[in-house]
């Protein structure tokens, strides 16, 4: 499964017929990604299963449009597991997210000719690691003061990219 194929940004552009719409749309979701993947992460941690799973939902259908793959199976996957109730199986599988998700922006601002927004999604990361060690110690609930704090509309630091892996 590719991270990101650029056949349904293309599609949307011909749909529209306004490439720079389809643009600023994929614009929108690289810097809405961040914010989309800490919402699902904090959800989950809280163990807020309608709100988890609208998350899921907004990833996969953004996911979907612009061509991102990988995160829109793994957002399928966790809508799935949390249409059943299973918070920890959805939680197991959301852990995997901000990793696809950095490989995602990378691969999007290499067709965008843009910079990677590192840091915010290295944030996500922390908090995602977080969810780990909660995990295990039983409670997630205690992530919720962590999550609250991250400021998910900070613009990240850019730095160069080259083609993706």
């Amino acid at each position: 499964m590719s991270v990101f194929h650029p056949s349904a940004l293309n599609r949307l552009a011909v749909d529209v017929a306004d490439r720079p719409f389809m643009e600023r749309f994929a614009h929108t979701y690289r810097r809405l990604l961040p914010q989309r993947v800490g919402r699902l992460v904090a959800t989950i941690a809280e163990g807020d299963l309608d709100g988890a799973h609208d998350a899921a939902l907004s990833l996969r259908v953004s996911s979907g449009i612009v061509g991102a793959h990988e995160l829109f199976d793994l957002a399928s996957h966790v809508a799935g597991r949390l249409r059943t109730g299973d918070l920890f199986g959805a939680g197991a599988r959301a852990r995997l997210i901000p990793a696809v998700a950095d490989r995602t922006d990378l691969a999007l601002s290499s067709y965008l000719g843009g910079s990677v927004t590192t840091s915010r999604l290295q944030r996500v990361h922390a908090v995602a690691d977080a969810a780990d060690g909660a995990d295990q110690r039983g409670g997630l609930a205690e992530l919720a003061p962590q999550v609250a704090d991250m400021d998910l509309h900070e613009v990240g630091v850019g730095c160069p990219v080259g083609a993706p892996d």
